[in-house]
């Protein structure tokens, strides 16, 4: 169907390299995706998903690459950074993976998942004050975002800062 409608439908496209990764078919959703890509060359989905499907062979290059023309091509989406940020943590490279979320906040400072990847990071090195100011920060501008709220009140109780986490909770 995909290949008759030459892609056109691009949520179904999107359904089927889903359907592909989720069967281990790499080559077959990279296929699809690129497919998609050629018709909607503004899908942030189809990007991020190629790019994902290099990043699991290890095309780490190619998958920065490619997340750099789409961000080129469509302005103005943390999502770009963010996902250059994940390949950066899937490599190990963690300075370069926090130059890309705290990227991501930059372009979209309501961009929650970089907020929560820069927090767990301050976390993980005992930088909790560093990640609760992140959080608080982050929650002003979305104050019912439920993961970021949840990590802050998370954190607050092991601060002993009781009085604080109750108007946060």
């Amino acid at each position: 169907i995909i290949k008759k409608e030459k892609y056109k439908d691009e949520a179904i496209s999107l359904i089927m390299g889903g359907v592909y990764t989720a069967l281990e078919e790499e080559a077959l959703a990279r296929k699809t995706y690129q497919g998609i890509m050629k018709a909607h060359p503004r899908s942030e989905e189809a990007c991020v998903f190629l790019a994902k499907t290099y990043s699991i062979d290890k095309e780490y290059a190619r998958a920065k690459r490619l997340l750099t023309r789409c961000e080129k091509r469509i302005k103005g989406k943390a999502i770009f950074a963010y996902y250059k940020g994940k390949i950066e943590v899937s490599r190990e490279r963690v300075k370069q993976a926090v130059v890309e979320f705290k990227r991501a906040l930059r372009i979209d400072p309501t961009y929650y998942q970089a907020a929560l990847a820069l927090g767990v990071h301050y976390e993980r090195n005992q930088k909790v004050q560093k990640a609760a100011n992140l959080y608080k920060k982050f929650l002003e501008k979305v104050p019912h975002q439920f993961t970021v709220l949840n990590r802050l009140v998370q954190i607050m109780f092991s601060l002993g800062a009781n009085k604080e986490v109750i108007p946060l909770a």
